[in-house]
Formats: structure tokens, C-alpha cells, sequence
């Protein structure tokens, strides 16, 4: 079902004053893009005092108004555990035969928090991305139907100790 409702402007506004806020789901909101992620940045990173952090832990934003900046500013500014960004088309992974920088998880490192993220059919997310995601120490669960990884990076994945959903 679609969120009509749900805007750029009130996701921004949930963000900056429900800071308990522990799950949120913007799954199928039109309404939703890139913007109100952007906002995760100044209020994950900009709080003066720990009892202020932001809780956020889970979210969902299965849109394809969702671009590689948005899930990168989530990433690098929230301690988000499980991360749901099933059909978010625009994320990249390579583009032709020119092997790009995986801009969405980029900074992804084994200091964060994921536990779970669900990538499935984002076309565009390649091989990259799973040795991208490998770094998440306690990353234990990846969806990734629909996604082009090839045979031996699963392997290696799954050696590492991630399950594929």
C-alpha cells in the first residue's frame, strides 16, 4: 500500500523530534525521497549531548525515490541495526565497463551497527556491494534477490558468515 501522506518534510520532522524513535517504515511513501534522509546527518551527528541521540534503529525506505545519497547519509549518521531498501532502483553499484565507487555503501566499515540490510532488486548493486558489505563485523543477514552477484563473491559471503535472504 502506498503512504500518500507521508512527505519529505514530515519524515525531517519525525527525525528532528521523535529522537526515541526506535523503527520507522517509509516503505512505498511517493512522497519520500532523498531530502528528509539528507536531514539523518544533522541530527544523528549534530547532537550536543548523548540523552539527545537520535535511537533510530530500524528503517524501512523500500522507494525508488531513494538515491545513493540518501542511504549514505543514513548510514554515516545513524545507529541503524536493520536497513531495508528493497526496490531502491537508482542505488549503483558499476556502471558498464567503468568500475564505479559503490556510492550508497560506500563508507560502510566494521564499526557500524548493521545487522541486516535487504538490498533486494536493486538491480544496479553488483559484486561491490557484497565485499562493501563483508566489513560490517555484525552483519549476519543480506537480501539480495534480484541483485547481479556473481557465484564466487556469494561464496565468499557466505564463508564469512552472512545468509542471503
Amino acid at each position: 500500500s502506498s503512504h500518500s501522506a507521508v512527505s519529505d518534510e514530515l519524515l525531517a520532522q519525525l527525525l528532528r523530534r521523535c529522537r526515541r524513535l526506535v523503527s520507522l517504515s517509509v516503505a512505498n511513501s511517493p512522497g519520500v525521497g532523498d531530502r528528509a534522509l539528507m536531514i539523518s546527518r544533522d541530527v544523528g551527528k549534530g547532537v550536543h549531548s548523548h540523552v539527545d541521540a537520535v535511537r533510530l534503529q530500524r528503517l524501512t525506505v523500500d522507494n525508488d525515490m531513494i538515491t545513493d545519497a540518501g542511504i549514505r547519509a543514513v548510514l554515516d549518521a545513524l545507529p541503524i541495526g536493520y536497513l531495508s531498501a528493497a526496490f531502491c532502483y537508482q542505488l549503483t553499484g558499476e556502471a558498464g565497463e567503468v568500475v564505479e565507487i559503490d556510492e550508497a555503501f560506500r563508507n560502510v566499515d566494521e564499526t557500524m551497527a548493521l545487522k541486516e540490510v535487504n538490498v533486494t532488486w536493486c538491480e544496479k548493486l553488483t559484486d561491490e556491494t557484497f565485499r562493501r558489505l563483508q566489513h560490517c563485523k555484525r552483519l549476519t543477514r543480506v537480501g539480495m534477490k534480484g541483485c547481479r552477484v556473481s557465484s564466487p563473491v556469494i561464496h565468499q559471503c557466505e564463508e564469512s558468515g552472512l545468509t542471503f535472504f
